[in-house]
């Protein structure tokens, strides 16, 4: 799922897929489906939102009709709620 998604977006224009991306979305999806805590950190510019996105959309697929993932996604500002919203999501 997590390559799809990105096969996909990479078509949009403008969207530039980001290895660091694909393996925060990987991070992310591991964590969800293992129940593991994770605690990640990267730069300004490498696209965590929708690494975060990515990684817990693939995680909803695998696990979740078994049980629910609650996803909880916090910004500091408005401007990145605005991003989220009006972007990624």
């Amino acid at each position: 799922y997590i390559e799809l998604a990105y096969e996909r977006l990479a078509a949009q224009p403008g969207f530039r897929a980001r290895p660091e991306q694909k393996r925060l979305s990987r991070a992310v999806f591991e964590s969800l489906v293992s129940g593991e805590p994770l605690v990640a950190e990267a730069p300004t510019g490498v696209g965590k939102t929708i690494a975060y996105l990515i990684g817990a959309l693939a995680a909803s697929k695998t696990v979740g009709q078994d049980r629910p993932i609650p996803i909880v996604i916090s910004t500091a500002t408005v401007g990145l709620q605005s991003q989220i919203l009006a972007n990624d999501l």
